[in-house]
C-alpha cells in the first residue's frame, strides 16, 4: 500500500510539473511584426548593427502576442537591426 501512495505522490508531481509553459521557454524572446524571435548570447560588435528599430514596451510572463512584447526580457531593451 505504501508503495502505491509514493508511486501516485510522484506520478502526481510529474503531471504538475508539466502544466506549466514558461519554464519550457529558456531563453528570452521577443514580438516583432507578429513574429516571435528568440534571444541568443552570441556576441556581435557594433559595426555589424545598421539601426535601432525600436524597443521591448512589456514584459510578459508567458509567449509574446503583440509586437514589441518580450518574455524575460525587460521594458525599454533596445532592439536593432544587423546588416546582412
Amino acid at each position: 500500500m505504501r508503495k502505491i501512495i509514493v508511486f501516485s505522490l510522484f506520478f502526481t508531481l510529474v503531471l504538475l510539473s508539466g502544466c506549466n509553459e514558461n519554464e519550457k521557454l529558456s531563453n528570452p524572446v521577443f514580438n516583432w511584426d507578429g513574429n516571435n524571435y528568440f534571444v541568443t548570447n552570441e556576441p556581435i560588435n557594433k559595426i555589424e548593427l545598421e539601426e535601432k528599430i525600436g524597443e521591448i514596451v512589456l514584459q510578459t510572463k508567458k509567449l509574446p502576442t503583440k509586437h514589441q512584447e518580450g518574455y524575460r526580457l525587460s521594458e525599454g531593451t533596445n532592439l536593432y537591426k544587423i546588416k546582412k
